[in-house]
């Protein structure tokens, strides 16, 4: 396995632990309760973030500089992944739709990753990095726990978010889904 894939292991596997305690405290806590505490808890991710970029000796946060990518700077996925977080607290006030689509975010983005690296396969037609094996985790993984979250209306949310996390363009795609879902979500709330 090469470097960069291992690190993008690791930072999956981080981001799905992160995924597991946000779903887990909005399950126990309730829809209020429970996003304001997943606020309070994306701000402590956004001021460690901001402590260990301003100190790369930051004793025990020196671990995050390992699962950071060459090319981007410190801390730009969690960033975006936080503010996508965010956004699903401000438009979507359902806790069922915003249990699925945290775990879209935060846990299906992730599977997909480490299902792509590990298992290979060949890429989607119109991507240069997705794999199709990618691909199907994380619109099973997402349909798997939206079905039971929100029903057969789960495949819309899973088709659109595999499609557009697959997509290969600039915009982070922890800003992107969030996006499409919460569109699709006003959409279908209506």
């Amino acid at each position: 396995m090469l470097e960069h894939e291992r690190i993008e292991i690791e930072r999956d596997i981080f981001q799905i632990l992160a995924g597991i305690v946000v779903i887990t405290v909005l399950a126990w806590l309730g829809l209020e309760l429970g996003s304001l505490a997943i606020a309070v808890l994306v701000l402590l991710g956004f001021m460690t973030v901001a402590i260990a970029r301003n100190s790369k000796s930051a004793g025990p946060l020196r671990f995050l500089y390992r699962l950071e990518r060459k090319n981007r700077g410190f801390g730009s996925g969690a960033i975006w992944l936080g503010i996508g977080v965010l956004l699903y607290l401000l438009f979507v006030h359902s806790e069922p739709y915003l249990l699925m689509l945290l775990f879209a975010t935060m846990i299906s983005d992730s599977l997909a990753t480490i299902s792509g690296i590990t298992l290979k396969g060949p890429l989607l037609p119109y991507s240069r990095r997705k794999t199709i094996v990618g691909s199907a985790f994380y619109f099973t993984s997402m349909l798997a726990f939206g079905y039971f979250a929100v029903g057969v209306v789960a495949i819309v949310f899973s088709l659109l978010a595999t499609f557009v996390e697959s997509l290969d363009i600039k915009i982070d795609d922890n800003l992107l889904v969030p996006v499409a879902l919460i569109a699709l979500f006003l959409i279908v709330a209506r």
